[in-house]
């Protein structure tokens, strides 16, 4: 398509290059046009413009008749090494001949071992990136680009076929769980996470997880402020009571085996809590205290498993139970006499499918070796199943990762909850609490990072639904989202 404006009283199409080639126009009889006359003089097409903005349509293919080069360095190298390799192959076949009573092991185990080398050759993956080594994986470069020769082509493809070979994966894994064993008191894996060995508990040290300890700057903290002060108002013209649960991080509760943890540094959330709590009339649950006087009691976090465990966000459920009643003094909390508790040393992470698994700090760290498991998970964390569970509805969208629960709560409320992996392990809980709870994965592939807490995103549904509650669940940790809720405007 073709597309023309200005005011020009006509436009005539007589050849259309691209680079050394031209496009073959079989028939100008195929164009039409909107918004604009079209004919044909002397084999050329000529367009009238009816607006100052229109459209020219060719309606079949371009066909490219491409350009033929002879490029001579190129033909002088590729015979070269012809001759070389047709040289050498006849020289061996040749000597192979003539050795008679030497034994032919030499030459059998020579070619077994060719033979290997294009075992790694065998498929190789088309990755983008690796998430375990936070990095972008290097892409095929050809011999030829533009006509040219690319004389970095052995290194680009070496770096390409180190990066994409047959079993890789497989075999970082094998030799992650050789160091594991070699390491003393903590295995690390730089920029990813770091296991106590001691304690069996695992940390988090990819970049996301070490900002916590950067110090905010005041004017990101009265940002931060600002926009959540800013929903608030919103929620509050609507008749809407806004809440924020905000998860503290694993890292800072179970700091004494964490090697990483800056010595005399505190999370960055709590200037932005603080601040709030004296300013503000936001209603932040922040129960980075509470988790902290916990940790002997049980475990609020898997140690396998950066997220918090049922008994974790059970307890966090009580603490925004609190705050709710303050608001809707009829508002009955779910007690844990109203769970059957069951215990696993499993985690049940972060995932919107809701699976069992060794724990995602493991995997990080590519120790997902069976024997490893069972020496490392040495804890049976309690897990609450609702005793009413089957009274209650999931309608599920996996496409967009939302859920709605629906259940016959004592209490005749409907809420939306916008939330990222911790609100998964909360959701076993805060169902049962309303008659309508709309659940919205915020992490999602179909969301960027930075637009997780944007309120463009999820006005429409909120004024939709108009729920009695709107509750955000994140992690401390996001930062650059709460900063980003207005981005456009600020």
């Amino acid at each position: 398509m073709t597309q023309w404006g200005g005011g020009a009283k006509s436009l005539a199409i007589t050849g259309l290059e691209l680079r050394d080639g031209k496009y073959k126009i079989n028939d100008l009889e195929n164009f039409s046009a909107e918004n604009a006359d079209i004919k044909i003089e002397n084999n050329s097409l000529i367009i009238i413009p009816k607006a100052k903005n229109f459209s020219i349509i060719y309606n079949k293919p371009l066909k490219v008749r491409s350009s033929v080069k002879f490029d001579f360095k190129l033909f002088v190298i590729i015979t070269v090494l012809s001759f070389l390799l047709f040289y050498k192959l006849t020289d061996y076949l040749a000597d192979f001949k003539t050795i008679k009573n030497q034994s032919r092991m030499d030459i059998i185990f020579l070619l077994v071992f060719f033979i290997l080398l294009f075992v790694p050759m065998k498929k190789l993956d088309n990755k983008r990136s690796s998430l375990k080594e936070l990095r972008m994986l290097a892409k095929y470069q050809p011999l030829i680009i533009d006509n040219k020769i690319n004389y970095n082509w052995g290194n680009n493809y070496n770096n390409y076929f180190s990066d994409h070979f047959y079993l890789r994966d497989e075999i970082i894994k094998r030799f992650d769980i050789f160091k594991y064993y070699l390491s003393y008191k903590n295995y690390v894996l730089p920029g990813h996470a770091v296991f106590n060995k001691e304690s069996n508990i695992g940390y988090l040290i990819e970049p996301y997880s070490l900002a916590i300890y950067d110090e905010l700057p005041e004017e990101t903290v009265k940002l931060i402020i600002s926009n959540l002060t800013r929903l608030n108002n919103f929620c509050n013209s609507h008749n809407i009571k806004f809440y924020m649960m905000v998860v503290p991080p694993k890292e800072v509760i179970y700091s004494e085996y964490n090697i990483y943890k800056p010595a005399g540094k505190n999370e960055n959330f709590y200037q932005i809590y603080n601040y709030a709590k004296k300013n503000t009339d936001l209603n932040i649950v922040f129960p980075s205290k509470q988790f902290k006087s916990l940790t002997k009691e049980n475990f609020v976090f898997f140690k396998s498993d950066h997220h918090w465990t049922h008994y974790g966000a059970f307890t966090g459920y009580t603490l925004l139970a609190n705050e709710i009643k303050k608001d809707f003094p009829d508002f009955e909390a779910e007690t844990v006499d109203d769970f059957n508790l069951t215990k696993s040393k499993l985690a049940l992470g972060g995932g919107f499918k809701r699976e069992y698994i060794t724990g995602l700090t493991l995997y990080q760290l590519s120790l997902v070796d069976k024997k490893i498991a069972e020496k490392v998970l040495d804890v049976e964390y309690p897990y609450y199943t609702h005793k009413r569970h089957k009274s209650l509805r999931v309608d599920i969208d996996y496409k967009n990762q939302i859920k709605d629960f629906y259940f016959p709560a004592k209490n005749n409320l409907t809420a939306i909850e916008i939330g990222n992996s911790m609100s998964e392990n909360f959701n076993d809980f805060l169902p049962y609490s309303f008659k309508h709870l709309k659940y919205i994965r915020a992490n999602n592939s179909k969301r960027k990072f930075t637009d997780e807490m944007k309120l463009s995103e999820y006005e429409k549904e909120i004024l939709k639904m108009k729920p009695d509650i709107l509750i955000f669940t994140f992690s401390s940790a996001h930062i650059v989202p709460m900063k980003n809720m207005y981005e456009r405007e600020n």
